[in-house]
């Protein structure tokens, strides 16, 4: 199963391109591109402590949650001057997710994700250059289940780094 995803770089934005006369694939992932650059920040200068809210995300799948942000200031990764954002968010009912509902969960389960973690775009470019996320999800009430604390609760712990190299 072969995927491909085209971006094109214009005037400092990413948008999703396609090769000329190609069918625009319905399955294209339209969450990379904003995953690649801080698309839905304030349009204002950045500054250390602005904070906001959007419902881009910052992991995928996890579009249309909301995700809040903060600029924690500026780094310097590979040479390069960096903004420093910080994000977290907290998904409360994984099942709404179109992804999840094909497969429902047991009655009376729940499914929960929260995640943060820090993300530095160049300031030159807007790119992303790196991103370090750590991630919990829970699952609750397993038929049958028990961990070792004598709770019916089940969790996955995950620690994700993307690193970007530019020439």
């Amino acid at each position: 199963d072969e995927n491909t995803i085209l971006l094109l770089l214009e005037n400092g934005h990413l948008r999703s391109a396609k090769p000329k006369d190609a069918q625009a694939d319905v399955n294209q992932d339209t969450q990379f591109r904003h995953l690649l650059s801080l698309e839905d920040a304030p349009q204002e200068r950045l500054q250390a402590g602005m904070k906001w809210t959007s419902d881009a995300g910052r992991i995928k799948p996890f579009k249309g949650y909301q995700t809040d942000y903060e600029v924690v200031g500026i780094a310097e990764l590979d040479g390069k001057k960096a903004a420093h954002i910080r994000f977290s968010a907290t998904i409360a009912d994984m099942q709404k997710m179109p992804e999840l509902a094909a497969e429902p969960l047991p009655k009376g389960a729940t499914l929960t994700n929260s995640h943060k973690g820090d993300a530095y775009f160049d300031l030159e470019t807007g790119l992303l250059l790196r991103q370090e996320v750590d991630m919990e999800s829970c699952m609750t009430g397993i038929g049958g289940y028990k961990a070792d604390d004598g709770s019916d609760r089940f969790i996955v712990k995950a620690k994700f780094y993307v690193q970007l190299f530019t020439s």
